[in-house]
């Protein structure tokens, strides 16, 4: 009986149902208000994550790419001119092939092992990607496979404006070879590795 009396009271009284309502609108802005800026602040954590994880990407691709050229330097200095009577080099072009080559260009110490690892019976990038490296008509080649289209294309870039003509004769993306890299956009080749393939080998010149 009391809850009704209060009910009639507010009933009988419009400035306290007023105020009533008011409060009720005012719970329910609260709510709406709450839930966009939950929204907002949800929306800008994810585009800070997408950056932050496309840098990480960019930073370690760069970092594929100085170790691939780096290994070429190392080896130039522990052999002055590449030959094939070198003990396992200039193999058949198999896949055990290609391994036995990696192996003996590892045991030198001349495979970066923090960009370039090595799982059982096959060398792996930081993304989980092939790689190999192979002397082929006396000269080297390392052989990236990358995991997407994405990592092909920048790192081909990366590589083609860090390298002079004097260094390298082409950059080859799946089936097809590029002596006017250094022309070459991130654009042009993600259209290369989209369509020819993602493989990313390089010919350094003797």
């Amino acid at each position: 009986m009391e809850g009704m009396e209060g009910m009639e009271a507010v009933a009988h009284n419009p400035p306290a149902l007023k105020q009533q309502l008011d409060k009720a609108q005012k719970r329910g802005f609260s709510l709406i208000e709450a839930a966009i800026v939950l929204g907002v602040v949800g929306a800008v954590i994810g585009t800070i994550w997408v950056s932050a994880a496309n840098m990480y990407e960019s930073w370690r691709i760069n970092q594929y790419a100085d170790a691939m050229l780096s290994i070429r330097k190392c080896v130039q200095n522990k052999f002055p001119r590449l030959e094939c009577d070198y003990t396992t080099l200039c193999l058949p072009t198999t896949d055990e092939g290609y391994l036995t080559e990696t192996k003996f260009f590892d045991d030198i110490g001349c495979i970066p092992r923090d960009i370039i690892v090595r799982d059982n019976n096959r060398y792996e990038d930081v993304f989980g990607g092939r790689f190999v490296v192979i002397l082929y008509g006396g000269r080297l080649h390392p052989w990236a496979k990358p995991n997407t289209v994405a990592q092909c294309a920048k790192l081909a870039h990366r590589i083609a404006r860090s390298v002079t003509s004097n260094e390298l004769n082409y950059i080859q993306v799946g089936v097809n070879v590029h002596t006017n890299y250094k022309s070459r956009s991130l654009q042009d080749w993600t259209s290369y590795c989209k369509n020819d393939g993602r493989d990313v080998i390089l010919d350094f010149k003797d």
